[in-house]
């Protein structure tokens, strides 16, 4: 039992009303949750090597006690060991700001071709 997260579009159309201060500590929680989020599915993946393949809005509820709740777990993916490798790799180079091995490994995930120009 909860509320399911605010989208973008939901938040640009809110009108807080004569009660605001309450609505934007709602959007707050939101995007504090939407970071755990983030930071779930990073470690679902790259961990684990499986990942909730549906998370909209429609599938994350925050909860009474203001966690998130993650909902159906019909579309769930697993990555094989090499995928899993090359997304660490991707992933740290990017938090590094390596972008010439960053697109080393966009070549190796398949999102850019073979001989493609990194530079």
């Amino acid at each position: 039992e909860g509320q399911r997260l605010r989208t973008v579009a939901d938040n640009l159309n809110y009108d807080p009303g004569p009660s605001g201060a309450a609505g934007a500590e709602s959007t707050e929680l939101d995007l504090a949750l939407v970071e755990v989020g983030v930071q779930c599915s990073l470690e679902q993946m790259l961990e684990v090597g499986m990942f909730h393949a549906d998370p909209h809005p429609g599938n994350l509820l925050r909860t009474k006690d203001k966690k998130l709740c993650y909902l159906d777990f019909g579309m769930v993916g697993e990555l094989d060991e090499k995928t899993r490798q090359s997304l660490i790799r991707a992933t740290l180079h990017l938090v590094n700001r390596e972008y010439a091995p960053l697109a080393q490994d966009f070549i190796d995930l398949g999102l850019l071709p073979t001989g493609s120009d990194k530079d």
